[in-house]
């Protein structure tokens, strides 16, 4: 399995203690204002990576749609 980059792990780690504390998956907004990215395409491309090296699954366009596979 590939590595995460510091940034691609940074926003693992978000995602897996927003969905501890809330119940449920933070919205492409709330990633975008918490790493301060000015796009959705922006952190979609972190997404995909994410996707791509087996961490997350996105499982459709939502903005809460998203899996988590692995949280190493």
């Amino acid at each position: 399995m590939q590595a995460l980059t510091k940034k691609q792990q940074a926003i693992l780690d978000y995602m897996i203690e927003h969905v501890r504390e809330h119940g449920y998956q933070a919205s492409y907004r709330e990633m975008m204002a918490e790493f301060g990215i000015a796009s959705p395409n922006g952190i979609r491309c972190h997404l995909i990576a994410l996707a791509q090296k087996g961490r997350i699954q996105l499982e459709s366009r939502a903005a809460r749609a998203i899996r988590i596979l692995r949280e190493d």
